[in-house]
């Protein structure tokens, strides 16, 4: 069963409501475009990296043994490929700071607290309800709707990873 807890992931009451009596947490909650981020880093920082220490200080007050923090591949910046998690983060934005931040606090309070954490980096994710994101695949879902001609900018090489969102949720459910 669920609950719907309408709240702020930064207020611990309603935090602490959300989490009371569940054996673990799947945090999605978060502050999610680099534009704006870059435009008004506090703000991203407030809702991303102290939204996440509130929960984690609320799983740990609730004995809450799991917690699963969606990332993003934004911590890791550019790379040569392959990228894996080995690689050295050299996030490129203050969005990418931020979720390397949370990924920290994971890990400490796995070493102070013995929580249970898993990071999870994802790529861009698409699928249903995908238009209405800012993404690059949202921005094309759209563009083609409307029969518009698809802009790609640069030499038309480049890549990115894309990952389904059903995907998404089968991996956070072993996670």
């Amino acid at each position: 069963s669920h609950e719907f807890v309408n709240g702020d992931v930064r207020d611990s009451t309603a935090v602490d409501e959300a989490v009371t009596g569940v054996d673990g947490v799947v945090h999605l909650a978060g502050h999610t475009s680099v534009i704006d981020s870059i435009s008004d880093p506090q703000l991203d920082c407030d809702i991303n990296v102290n939204g996440t220490l509130t929960l984690l200080q609320s799983c740990v007050a609730h004995g809450i043994s799991r917690f699963v923090f969606a990332s993003s591949n934004a911590p890791l910046g550019e790379q040569d490929a392959p990228v894996h998690e080995q690689k050295v983060p050299r996030p490129l934005s203050p969005y990418g700071a931020s979720k390397l931040a949370c990924e920290g606090y994971c890990s400490s309070f796995h070493s102070t607290h013995g929580l249970g954490t898993v990071v999870l980096r994802f790529a861009n994710v698409y699928g249903p309800y995908s238009t209405l994101k800012t993404s690059v695949v949202a921005k094309f879902i759209r563009t083609i709707l409307a029969g518009d001609p698809l802009v790609v900018y640069g030499d038309g090489r480049q890549t990115r990873d894309f990952v389904y969102v059903r995907d998404i949720c089968q991996g956070l459910a072993l996670a």
